[in-house]
């Protein structure tokens, strides 16, 4: 396939998933891993492009309500798993949070318990990763920030990334969800009350993939290693993710 045709191929889930993009660009192979926002809105077409580009595994991050709401119907050949995070009670912003400062530290919790609470099912996601068939996979949550980042963030540490671009990668989100495309996710997040949305003026800390809440996760799991153990992903599980997902030397 030639590049001008991949990147067509991307353009159409793109004009539907606003934040679809390879996962860890440079660090991973190409071709094998994606993330997303919510994929509920892909068209025929839009799932042509899918298939063209191989995708095999689709991992729904949302919970039950969002999925009632926005259900996603993949072609039969692409396999949908569910593992669903939920950012806890206390993680939204709630009517107390009337400014941005407010708002940032609610999200930053939310990050907290979402590492906390969902270690082992995020190891899974890893080990799901890792075997024989999965890929070409991708992630995705609603606005493919929150959930599909701190996920994300963990993979590319699981397979050696450095801290700048494990935050590079998450940062691409905010060039990707700008103008008409920030304001569908906000519609949508608004909707759903995935975070327990206010009605305030204080969408930039809401929807900004902003490092301090990376590192609110990463700081409320140290050591990474550790961490990985504990939640089932061990070493011979690490070598397997990056055999599969490392460029070859």
């Amino acid at each position: 396939m030639t590049q001008p045709e991949a990147d067509a191929l991307l353009a159409a889930i793109r004009a539907h998933a606003p934040n679809f993009r390879p996962l860890g660009e440079g660090l991973i192979a190409p071709g094998l891993l994606y993330r997303s926002g919510e994929l509920a809105s892909l068209d025929g077409h839009a799932w042509t492009a899918m298939e063209r580009i191989g995708i095999r595994t689709l991992i729904d991050l949302r919970g039950p309500m969002e999925i009632e709401a926005m259900p996603v119907r993949p072609p039969a050949a692409m396999r949908l798993v569910s593992v669903p995070l939920h950012p806890g009670q206390g993680a939204g912003t709630g009517a107390g949070a009337i400014d941005n400062t407010a708002a940032a530290q609610r999200i930053g919790n939310a990050y907290r318990h979402l590492v906390q609470a969902y270690g082992r099912d995020i190891a899974g996601i890893l080990h799901l990763l890792a075997g024989e068939d999965a890929l070409p996979a991708v992630l995705f949550c609603t606005a493919g920030k929150d959930r599909t980042g701190i996920v994300s963030a963990l993979l590319l540490a699981a397979i050696g990334a450095d801290s700048a671009a494990i935050h590079a990668d998450y940062a691409i989100t905010n060039a990707m969800l700008s103008g008409p495309a920030r304001q569908r996710v906000w519609d949508m997040s608004t909707r759903l009350a995935t975070f327990d949305m206010p009605a305030g003026p204080i969408v930039d800390a809401m929807l900004a993939a902003d490092p301090a809440y990376l590192e609110a996760a990463f700081d409320a799991i140290a050591p990474l290693p550790v961490f990985f153990e504990r939640s089932g992903l061990d070493g011979a599980a690490i070598d397997r993710l990056q055999n599969r997902l490392l460029p070859p030397a």
